[in-house]
């Protein structure tokens, strides 16, 4: 920004998604791909009817579509996170597909919450923003749901003025303020759009930004989020340090 760095935090991943930010790292083998999928049981199904495992991953359409006709229990519950992994945490630029690399991690489902699936979804989101930031880049992936919300809870002035928050239930992710929410319109207006939001960055100052919306202690509500070193997911390693934006935890 024209006056410091910002940055979505741990603290960020853990108010807005709800998703835990401690414990163990999402770290695997990315390679297993055919034993992945026999974890699926994608075998016992008629072989005109099996999802789809394309170069990108499973296709998800296809793949819900056979939720409810698996002879176990497990394999129903393994399709169905893997989708609901790969189309909200770890969105690709495909648009229809999830990797299969979550499988590892949902083999045994009581121990899926031991995992720190909020820094890996972090660790995720940085590479593609990086990605993103190049200029033969048409595309996005990532958890864009995470960073709109950011966006919106950081940036008041860059909310559509017709926009209204939703109330929130107890314990529900600070994201479902915004649910609903759709930007459309043609491909002018939505250049027109970009340029009115480079000139609103260009020129913005610190007042423009609410540094702490959920609390004036971050630290202290997700000690997590000071943390330290490098996030990774999978084989994605990204560095992780808060000192580069101290006032969004509270600090001078």
């Amino acid at each position: 920004m024209p006056f410091g760095e910002m940055t979505i935090t741990l603290h960020d991943v853990a108010v807005l998604l709800g998703i835990p930010v401690g414990g163990d790292m999402v770290v695997g083998n990315e390679s297993v791909k055919a034993q992945l999928c026999e974890m699926l049981r994608v075998e016992q199904l008629n072989e005109r009817s099996k999802p789809s495992l394309k170069s990108g991953g499973l296709v998800c359409a296809e793949a819900m579509q056979q939720v409810g006709r698996f002879r176990e229990r497990d394999s129903e519950v393994w399709m169905f996170l893997t989708c609901l992994l790969g189309t909200t945490l770890f969105v690709d630029r495909s648009g229809d597909r999830a990797q299969v690399w979550p499988l590892q991690f949902l083999g045994d489902t009581r121990r899926v919450r031991k995992y720190s699936w909020g820094s890996a979804t972090l660790a995720y989101l940085y590479r593609q923003l990086g990605m993103a930031s190049r200029a033969d880049c048409k595309g996005m992936g990532g958890c864009l749901t995470l960073l709109q919300s950011w966006i919106y809870e950081y940036f008041p002035c860059l909310r559509d003025q017709k926009l209204g928050t939703r109330g929130l239930v107890c314990g529900e992710p600070f994201a479902k303020k915004w649910e609903g929410v759709r930007i459309g319109g043609g491909a002018q207006l939505m250049n027109e759009r970009l340029d009115h939001y480079r000139r609103v960055l260009d020129n913005m100052t610190d007042e423009f930004v609410f540094w702490c919306p959920f609390g004036p202690r971050p630290g202290a509500m997700v000690s997590r989020s000071l943390y330290s070193g490098v996030i990774r997911c999978m084989s994605v390693e990204e560095m992780y340090d808060p000192s580069r934006c101290l006032r969004q935890f509270g600090y001078v």
